[in-house]
């Protein structure tokens, strides 16, 4: 799919943006978005696309609690 030239991949439970560019010989530059002020460009299209717009009303679940473990014998503390 030689006319594909841009494509962006949106996390649903977390912020987070991949942006990927075709460059020369197929090969692909990667851009990852984590913070809300950013922005995607899309030259192929002319477009500028602000993170903040994309997650616009998501609500994103609370971070998972890692549990700690002992150095020892490796039980739950």
């Amino acid at each position: 799919m030689s006319s594909l030239k841009e494509y962006i991949l949106i996390a649903q439970d977390k912020l987070h943006i991949e942006h990927y560019v075709r460059l020369p010989r197929n090969e692909w530059s990667l851009t990852d978005m984590n913070q809300l002020e950013g922005k995607v460009i899309i030259t192929s299209i002319n477009c500028e696309l602000r993170v903040s717009d994309v997650y616009d009303r998501v609500r994103f679940p609370p971070p998972r609690q890692l549990r700690k473990v002992s150095s020892d014998a490796g039980e739950e503390m």
